[in-house]
């Protein structure tokens, strides 16, 4: 367990606000595509750790009038650390209902370049299924640790 893994866990109880800056190779469809696997992006992510799904996903059926919902089983990894992160084939990651991006940039072989020359590579994250009927959309995230460059943690900026 790593030592921002182990910070995190020991001082968060409930929900707690995080930004983090993040570096990770870029989404993108596989098939024909010629930068596959060689772009990366980096951006800057906020949200709340430490959150309840169901419950978010209730708060938010509520607020626009939906009948509370049920969420499925997680299809992968196990919660663990009262929820923060998920542990999946040694590997750990931080679990983030994301409120927010900035700073999106993509790098092809270590040069940036503008999202324009590889948008119609880009995946797009889908809805959850059990989130269909609703406008809104609560975004959870699982974040590697390893892809994590800095986290502001408590008035803290935490350089991994």
């Amino acid at each position: 367990m790593t030592d921002l893994v182990k910070k995190i866990a020991s001082e968060t109880k409930g929900t707690t606000i995080v930004s983090m800056k993040t570096e990770t190779v870029a989404d993108m469809r596989k098939r024909n595509n010629p930068y596959y696997g060689r772009v990366m992006k980096t951006q800057t992510k906020w949200g709340i750790m430490g959150f309840d799904y169901q419950n978010s996903i209730n708060n938010l059926a509520a607020k626009e009038g939906v009948d509370p919902l049920k969420a499925k089983k997680r299809p992968w990894g196990t919660i663990i650390h009262n929820g923060l992160f998920v542990e999946n084939k040694g590997k750990i990651y931080l679990r983030l209902k994301q409120e927010g991006e900035k700073d999106v940039q993509y790098f092809l072989d270590g040069l940036q370049i503008d999202e324009s020359v590889i948008a119609e590579w880009l995946k797009t994250p889908t809805k959850s299924s059990t989130q269909s009927n609703l406008k809104g959309e609560v975004k959870v995230r699982n974040i590697e640790v390893g892809n994590i460059k800095e986290v502001k943690f408590k008035g803290e900026i935490i350089t991994p």
